[in-house]
């Protein structure tokens, strides 16, 4: 699918990103540049010159319009053998996305549809899923404002007439901001071992619009292996290529220093995963950095096999087929005891995590599926 970039955006670029990006990179010059053997992810590897790294910022700053913040060293361009040419920044490919799903094959030249919501709106997401029959978590309904939207519920007070293990989360949350685990166990509310009251929870979802669904409680004991303690997913990125679709690239997200979430901004590790289905030999982690093996089970990750990963793929593949309108999507996938279900879908799907994790840049996987960098 092409870019269809519209007119204006070569003023946009110019005229707003390009100079707001100079001045951020000069503004944020020590922890981007001169902190720089601090921030690295290979403090064995020839290095690059904190000129050279500063050199790097501003080509994203001039040439892709945005800041490559300490991702760049996540991504391991700071060693002497990478050209900074070859890496996307994630800012280039979220206005790239967006911009192609806004200017979709359903818009015309009077209306313009925006797909991105079928996704980032996770009530909308999940009625998708059930009208195509993708399996995804069961949903009960939503909150706006603190008023109970439910075809299954009357009232907050028919969840403590039995027993739930729930995830709530922001109908239009990313990165796992704002979702919290919730269960109702003999007429109580439970959240993170401690009772609260319908009081609070009615205070915790008074304002923005919240989705509830069931916690996934029959993750794969094989993933479970690897982290215990969250959810952990597979991130399958799918594009479409004329009439079929492409897997640009595969991971595994994993939870990690106790948290419940298997988000890498919360720190978590993200892992590899090749196209045999086995994790690849170094996890990254913001804490730990590059790692060979879980810092909290101790699991080794290269060679581990993950269950059910062609199942995921084709899970993945069909997903993308019954989303159309979308140059390509990020999908959330979860391993249980049954096979995998679908957690999410992600416009905005993280090129720096699929860069990072494969150790290489991705602009010519990147430029097969989005057209050429012209941001």
């Amino acid at each position: 699918m092409k870019n269809n970039r519209k007119p204006w955006s070569i003023w946009y670029k110019w005229f707003y990103r390009v100079p707001l990006s100079v001045v951020n990179v000069l503004v944020h010059i020590k922890p981007w540049v001169l902190d720089a053997r601090k921030n690295t992810y290979h403090p064995d590897s020839c290095l690059k010159s904190k000129f050279r790294i500063l050199i790097d910022h501003l080509y994203y700053a001039i040439a892709q319009g945005s800041t490559i913040k300490e991702d760049y060293y996540a991504m391991g361009i700071d060693r002497c053998d990478r050209q900074a040419k070859d890496y996307i920044a994630d800012n280039v490919n979220m206005i790239a996305t967006r911009t192609i799903n806004t200017t979709c094959g359903l818009s015309t030249m009077l209306w313009h549809y925006d797909m991105c919501a079928l996704l980032n709106d996770k009530w909308v997401f999940s009625q998708m899923c059930q009208a195509y029959g993708i399996k995804t978590p069961h949903v009960y309904g939503t909150f706006r404002d603190g008023k109970l939207i439910s075809t299954e519920l009357k009232s907050l007070e028919d969840l403590t007439k039995s027993d739930y293990n729930l995830m709530v989360k922001p109908l239009d949350g990313f990165c796992g901001w704002g979702i919290f685990h919730l269960r109702c166990e003999a007429g109580k509310f439970i959240m993170k071992g401690e009772d609260i009251s319908i009081e609070q929870l009615k205070e915790m979802v008074s304002k923005g619009r919240y989705l509830i669904q069931d916690y996934i409680t029959n993750q794969h004991e094989d993933m479970s292996r690897l982290y215990p303690n969250a959810v952990n997913t597979l991130r399958i990125t799918v594009a479409r290529e004329g009439d079929g679709t492409r897997v640009m690239g595969r991971m595994g997200m994993l939870g990690a220093h106790g948290t419940d979430c298997s988000n890498w901004h919360f720190g978590g590790v993200s892992v590899n995963l090749k196209e045999d289905g086995t994790l690849d030999k170094y996890g990254y982690c913001k804490i730990d950095k590059k790692i060979t093996a879980h810092p909290d089970t101790g699991v080794v990750f290269e060679g581990y096999k993950i269950p059910y990963f062609d199942e995921a793929i084709a899970l993945a593949r069909r997903a993308t087929e019954c989303f159309d309108g979308f140059c390509s999507i990020g999908w959330d996938v979860v391993i249980t005891t049954e096979g995998p279900i679908l957690l999410e879908g992600n416009d905005d799907w993280g090129v720096v995590a699929h860069q990072m994790v494969e150790d290489r840049g991705w602009r010519a996987n990147w430029e097969q599926s989005m057209g050429e960098l012209n941001m």
